[in-house]
């Protein structure tokens, strides 16, 4: 058996055994699903996991394409309203289980990031605070926004939590630390995080977990960096393993032995500082590393330093990219940012099935056998072209003869040490009016 049939087999029977208990997951199970239509609850939801740019009708048309079972745009919506989110939730964290994760260093390698999703909303009083900026200077008109947090494994290439909120009152840390919380991704793990993730809450709350971290922090020595306040070089690279007793409480000990005791300013936490553990010993290592084009970087971690020397620490962040990667991928690639509609529900309902379709691409091209060394380079399957692939497949339109052999077909090389401008555009709102039939 094809692996690409095994993983469309695995999806197939989570769905079906959903729709058999379906009770979780419709607003009313009396009634729900429970009549033999043209839509079922397992094609509801592969429609939506299969929609592209198109319109609704044209999505139902490409995923039901026989004339006489295909249903209307406004029956297919009727079926769409009887689903909760956690339908959608319970299919991707599902999806995830059964397959096997590779590893590195023996650990699974994991990045937190967030990013934001420009949405199609209505101008009402209860979506400002998804109200994140103008589409231009000149026009009134606010963009409405999610913001996206994601646990990310940079290894296998899949999204294994996400949480979706308001983009005006998001909050990156509190969110990683819920995720933290529901433990939906793989033990013994380094969670690999950017600048704004640098928070001793959820470093003695990785560690709690008997987990690993990798973060960057600010590199200057300015008021509101991690690492003002360590006696550090303030030039050239270092590498320091510090262990101190960090509390809220100043009083004379505190003061007499600096280096013994440190004090942060941070709300109660049950891993870290709280009312029942008032001091709270913890062993930090900084090391400042120097890029290539001269800039330097700041990262903090609890990894060895016998083991994990500051080279090995500069490929392992670098891998955190991947997860920038992806985002561009499921917004561009998997069509993300073309939503089908302006209800909070149902956008939300798009955002979960887009990651469930591209965790199902990248487990088919996780295993596909191809020769990665073709000479100067080696080479990946495009993950563009395999998308569209994937996609075709899950809606019956392909083998998986087909669509293993077409990825194969379409390869590209890796070129290590690129570097681009980061492109800083303007935040556009995607309208669906041009959707309509």
């Amino acid at each position: 058996m094809k692996h690409a049939q095994k993983v469309k087999k695995r999806y197939l029977t989570i769905l079906n055994d959903m729709a058999k208990n379906r009770d979780s997951y419709v607003k009313n199970p009396e009634k729900d699903f429970t009549r033999k239509r043209k839509l079922s609850f397992q094609d509801t939801i592969n429609t939506i996991v299969t929609y592209d740019a198109g319109s609704i009708g044209r999505c139902i048309k490409r995923y039901i394409p026989k004339v006489e079972k295909t249903p209307t745009t406004s029956a297919f919506l009727q079926q769409q309203k009887k689903l909760k989110l956690s339908a959608f939730q319970t299919l991707f964290y599902r999806f995830n289980d059964p397959f096997p994760d590779k590893t590195l260093y023996n650990l699974h390698i994991l990045s937190v990031d967030g990013t934001g999703v420009t949405v199609p909303m209505d101008r009402i009083n209860e979506n400002k605070e998804y109200a994140r900026v103008r589409t231009n200077k000149d026009c009134t008109r606010p963009a409405y926004q999610f913001h996206v947090s994601c646990i990310y494994d940079l290894i296998n290439e899949r999204y294994c939590d996400a949480y979706i909120e308001p983009f005006r009152t998001h909050s990156e840390t509190l969110v990683f630390s819920v995720m933290l919380e529901r433990k939906n991704f793989p033990q013994k793990a380094l969670f690999i995080a950017d600048r704004g993730y640098e928070s001793y809450l959820l470093m003695a709350q990785i560690q709690h977990d008997g987990n690993y971290f990798l973060i960057r922090a600010r590199e200057d020595f300015g008021q509101g960096s991690m690492i003002k306040g360590y006696p550090f070089p303030r030039d050239g690279t270092f590498d320091k393993t510090v262990t101190y007793i960090y509390t809220k409480t100043q009083n004379k000990r505190t003061k007499a032995n600096p280096e013994l005791y440190k004090r942060v300013a941070t709300r109660n936490s049950p891993y870290f500082i709280n009312k029942e553990h008032p001091y709270v010993k913890m062993t930090l290592r900084f090391v400042m590393i120097v890029l290539p084009n001269g800039q330097k970087e700041c990262l903090i971690t609890n990894l060895p330093a016998n083991k994990f020397p500051p080279e090995t620490l500069k490929k392992l962040y670098c891998i955190r990219w991947k997860i920038e990667t992806s985002f561009r991928l499921i917004k561009y690639s998997a069509n993300l940012l073309e939503f089908h509609s302006k209800k909070i529900e149902f956008l939300q309902q798009e955002i979960w099935a887009k990651m469930i379709f591209y965790n199902f691409t990248t487990t088919i091209t996780q295993h596909l056998r191809y020769k990665r060394d073709r000479g100067k380079y080696q080479y990946k399957p495009n993950m563009t072209n395999a998308l569209q692939m994937c996609k075709d497949y899950l809606r019956n339109a392909k083998t998986p003869n087909d669509v293993e052999g077409h990825i194969l077909m379409e390869m590209t090389p890796i070129r290590d040490g690129r570097s681009f401008k980061r492109d800083k555009s303007r935040h556009q709102s995607v309208f669906t009016t041009f959707r309509h039939n």
